[in-house]
């Protein structure tokens, strides 16, 4: 303070304060800040916490974090032209964050990519500035021409009568808001909340001045490069997020390494296939025809499985290994059919003469007992 009061009121080595009293105020305020901020205070101190789950629509912006005073707390996403600034410029950017409900990551990266924190910044269609505000802006104080007047003020001057009455007027819209969409607040506002498909200009159509002085944004996201999207303007700021190569800058200028791989960033890892069991050979199959119809029965042995005795002589069945399932024992005597290893039967004539039960036939008769049986053949064979 009195430095700048000797400044105002005499000369110094033979020179005239107002030759070089504006550029010595402002050398001066660059450096120590004003407005009686302690940089160095424990606000300002860097936090020890970890970053926590970054949402899926925060992802593609380069470590760009939601938390409003970032995380580890009081530290910023170190984008091109930020850790060049003084102190008092992030402790401001950490204080406007933090009011306007607007993570600090995101207010940093907009201005980066407006101005590269260059607060002497020019567009030769007329922006100026950090944020680039613009003669159509009309924000108060910096109507019509006036919007150059802005180039007068120092970075913090501008953090403070610029950029945050500028974003405050868009209210709780900006609450969180990730950097893509702080970036349309600061473009075109009118289309702030559009889906990323959306058309801002097109070459020779919509809004082609629009267009014309922001062609570089053309397909950005991949589509079209003779129009702007919503997508192309989230594309090119998160190319300005990740030239921070995640690392953030602390109030006092320190670097920080990037965090640890963020939880709920990381991709998901493909499922490492277990090994396949051995491939073991089944067992031959001892396979039997599926029928045995005109076979001769003196060359029929049982085997483990046989499907059909049709027109079979039951005394040549010998059966072998488990007991058969007998599928289908058309004409075959009951009387003369024992299974088992050790069945002796002996052979009766005509044994393979018996009439077959036929659909319609007498069930008294069918349940005859076993005493009766040749009585009832005779009887049936004579009908």
């Amino acid at each position: 303070m009195i430095f700048e009061l000797a400044v105002l009121i005499g000369t110094v080595g033979g020179l005239s304060a107002p030759s070089w009293g504006p550029w010595a105020l402002t050398a001066v305020r660059r450096r120590f800040g004003r407005g009686g901020m302690d940089v160095k205070s424990p606000r300002y101190r860097r936090g020890a916490d970890a970053p926590g789950p970054v949402p899926q629509e925060w992802q593609r912006f380069g470590g760009a974090l939601p938390a409003l005073r970032g995380a580890p707390a009081n530290t910023i996403l170190a984008v091109p032209g930020l850790a060049k600034q003084p102190p008092m410029v992030r402790a401001v950017l950490l204080d406007i964050a933090e009011q306007l409900q607007i993570p600090v990551d995101s207010l940093a990266a907009v201005i980066s990519h407006e101005s590269r924190w260059d607060e002497r910044a020019k567009n030769p269609l007329g922006a100026f500035g950090l944020i680039q505000l613009t003669r159509g802006a009309k924000l108060p104080g910096f109507l019509g021409d006036s919007a150059g007047r802005v180039l007068e003020l120092d970075a913090v001057e501008q953090l403070r009568t610029v950029a945050a009455p500028y974003f405050a007027r868009v209210g709780a819209k900006v609450h969180g808001a990730h950097p893509g969409a702080l970036a349309m607040v600061n473009f075109v506002p009118r289309d702030f909340g559009q889906a990323e498909g959306f058309v801002i200009a097109a070459k020779g159509g919509k809004d082609a001045q629009i267009y014309a002085a922001n062609a570089a944004l053309g397909g950005a996201a991949g589509g079209s490069k003779d129009q702007i999207t919503v997508g192309d303007v989230y594309a090119h700021i998160a190319k300005t997020c990740a030239e921070a190569k995640g690392q953030r800058v602390a109030v006092d200028g320190t670097m920080v390494a990037p965090p640890p791989r963020l939880l709920g960033s990381a991709p998901v890892s493909a499922p490492v296939p277990s090994a396949p069991p051995p491939k073991v050979a089944p067992a031959p199959l001892q396979q039997a025809p599926a029928s045995f119809v005109g076979a001769d029965p003196g060359q029929l042995k049982s085997s483990s499985f046989l499907p059909s005795f049709v027109n079979a002589d039951p005394g040549q069945l010998k059966s072998s290994g488990p007991a058969v399932q007998n599928q289908n024992l058309v004409s075959a005597d009951p009387g003369q059919l024992k299974l088992g290893p050790a069945s002796k039967a002996p052979r009766k004539e005509n044994s393979l003469e018996a009439v077959p039960m036929r659909l319609g036939s007498d069930p008294e008769q069918e349940q005859e007992p076993r005493g009766r049986r040749s009585t009832w053949r005779a009887a049936r064979s004579a009908a």
